[in-house]
């Protein structure tokens, strides 16, 4: 049997403090043997408390504003709202089936109570309804669909919610963490989310941040668009958010789909401001620019990609000219691949030793992605090799010795352009190599002896 002191500790539970005084109230209706008063006051604070949290859940959801703005047009005349409330609540997935029903004995209890039916009110009726309003209602923080919400950022505040950094892994959790969450409630998951990566507790923003990128790999319509509109577009003015935009890039570029032109420059200028100190940074990492810079070649296309981050594609391909992330994501943009060929052309006879080195190094790798490469622009990186290793080019030298034997794609396509294409091929070369034709070219560097 419950005393009166357990009902006395029962307040301790009710999350708007507001109507505690009610229960209060009726704890010492209770404890009077005034069982009628004890329901009657239950009644009112459920009912009170479940108008005011509607109020709350309106301004996020467009489904209880409806149910809201008719509950307070029936209270303001001083009409029966409460079963309607209950109704539709319940219709609309913001209460449980169980909820609901609870809610009709309650109601029917206290319609006993309240009225002169010549029925008396059990001292154990009046303990139900008081524990079950309290333990069932008052105690939890808003409806149905954010109590999911509620419990998971309590979870996210411990350290090891996010045992792990592997992106895949994190994905995992978030998809698991998120599957008793109703799409209506995910607007206020965003709101609190933000409130993490805005504070200052830095196991609250880590988690927050693994959250919102686990989410984003999920790659669903409506978490992509809560995305966009909550964080790419509301905190893309706020430099401190820069990573976490880029890393949600990564994950799904798509959230850059349908952007303002406002918005358009304050995500490129946060992308391009990311790329101080970016070598440090392993290339698995979502942080990464090739990996954003792929993701959104894939999603925006090149027509978008080249009009609204010109600047961007430009300075990441220059940092990472040999990338093969990017690389792989370039069958359907030849006009991005044309950088990369141009970068390509003046590294590969560059007079600086790194410069032409590195492309000697990077050459076996981009013959893996020559689809796009043209005779011509292949001509022209082997003769600009042997000329960087007249400048005395180490590696360019050794690429010249084993007559390009690790670039067999490459160099296929030089051999037949030089066949197919005399006049020019002797242009190329002599571009490139003085006192050189290109029969002499292909006898000297290009054919086996």
């Amino acid at each position: 049997m419950t005393k009166l002191q357990d009902m006395e500790e029962l307040l301790e539970k009710i999350s708007n403090k507001e109507v505690v005084d009610y229960m209060r109230e009726a704890s010492m209706c209770y404890s009077t043997g005034a069982y009628r008063g004890c329901v009657v006051l239950s009644y009112i604070a459920l009912f009170d408390d479940m108008r005011a949290k509607l109020s709350q859940f309106s301004k996020i959801n467009s489904a209880a504003k409806l149910i809201w703005q008719e509950v307070e047009k029936r209270a303001g005349n001083q009409e029966v709202f409460e079963s309607y409330m209950a109704d539709k609540l319940q219709s609309e997935g913001f209460l449980t089936t169980a909820e609901h029903k609870q809610l009709g004995i309650i109601r029917d209890i206290r319609n006993r109570a309240a009225h002169p039916s010549g029925i008396k009110i059990k001292a154990e009726e009046a303990r139900y309804i008081y524990c079950v309003v309290i333990d069932d209602f008052l105690s939890q923080s808003l409806l149905k669909t954010t109590h999911a919400v509620d419990a998971l950022i309590s979870r996210l505040e411990k350290s090891n919610f996010f045992p792990t950094t592997n992106i895949d892994e994190i994905s995992d959790i978030a998809k698991q963490e998120s599957l008793d969450i109703h799409p209506s409630a995910y607007p206020y998951l965003f709101t609190k989310l933000i409130d993490f990566l805005k504070g200052t507790d830095e196991q609250k923003n880590k988690n927050a941040e693994r959250m919102v990128v686990g989410l984003a790999r999920l790659n669903t319509p409506v978490i992509r668009d809560l995305i966009r509109s909550s964080i790419v577009v509301k905190q893309s003015h706020d430099e401190e958010f820069g990573s976490l935009i880029g890393r949600v890039i990564a994950s799904d570029a798509l959230v850059l789909s349908g952007l303002n032109a406002d918005a358009i420059i304050r995500v490129r200028a946060l992308l391009e401001a990311s790329l101080n100190n970016v070598k440090s940074r392993p290339l698995t990492r979502l942080s990464h620019p090739a990996k954003q810079l792929a993701a959104m070649i894939v999603a925006l296309g090149e027509v978008t990609l080249l009009n609204d981050y010109p600047s961007l594609t430009s300075a990441v391909i220059k940092m990472f000219p040999y990338s093969s992330e990017i690389l792989r994501k370039l069958d359907d943009s030849p006009k991005v691949f044309q950088q990369f060929v141009k970068f390509w052309k003046n590294s590969s006879s560059s007079t600086t030793f790194e410069t032409a080195n590195g492309f000697a190094d990077a050459l076996a790798e981009i013959d893996d992605y020559c689809t796009l490469l043209s005779g011509e622009d292949a001509l022209h990186l082997i003769a600009g090799v042997v000329e960087a290793a007249e400048w005395g080019a180490r590696r360019s030298k050794s690429l010249r010795t084993s007559k390009f034997k690790d670039a067999p794609n490459i160099r296929k396509l030089a051999i037949d352009y030089i066949g197919k294409n005399q006049k020019s091929a002797d242009e190329i070369i002599e571009s490139h190599l003085s006192n050189t034709t290109a029969s002499a070219f292909l006898q000297d560097q290009l054919t086996e002896s």
